[in-house]
């Protein structure tokens, strides 16, 4: 089984890691740009318009971590506070019994109706997200201090 501490050293670069007080490092080409076309009242290149689907809100659901084929298996709550097509917020993860908090910081590059995608950056790592509904689904990829990548999967509701 993987040692929560390596959970917690990775996560979060979940957008993910302010491990221990540290700031989250957003690294620039992070988060790549939206394209669309202009025609027919679309937004212009790089803009996504304010109105659609609304994510801010508290999810709790599972998460899995991996790392060296091994799996480790915990719970999830995320907070998303979204201004426009920038999110953040609050990642708390359990695994056994420790509860892990970080932070991730992004943005939205896809809104539709009634789903919402967005990039984010955490300390060690990044990943990506959609919000259907109100459900949250994601993957984000971690490195820690020790070199080991570690990969998490999530699912969350509202």
């Amino acid at each position: 089984m993987i040692r929560p501490t390596i959970f917690a050293a990775a996560l979060v670069s979940l957008a993910l890691c302010a491990c221990s007080g540290n700031r989250i490092a957003s690294p620039a080409g992070v988060v790549p740009q939206l394209s669309q076309e202009l025609n027919q009242g679309q937004p212009q290149s790089g803009i996504v318009p304010d109105t659609g689907h609304k994510i801010s809100g508290t999810y709790k659901g599972t998460v899995t971590g991996s790392a060296k084929g091994q799996k480790q298996n915990g719970t999830i709550k995320v907070i998303i506070t979204q201004k426009k097509k920038n999110v953040s917020g609050p990642v708390y993860l359990t695994f056994d019994s420790d509860t892990q908090k970080y932070a991730f910081s992004g943005k939205i590059t896809s809104r539709k109706k009634n789903d919402t995608s967005f990039t984010f950056a955490v300390e060690g790592g990044s990943g990506h997200a959609s919000v259907i509904g109100k459900v949250l689904k994601g993957t984000a990829k971690v490195t820690t201090s020790s070199g080991i990548t570690v990969t998490f999967t999530y699912k969350a509701t509202r």
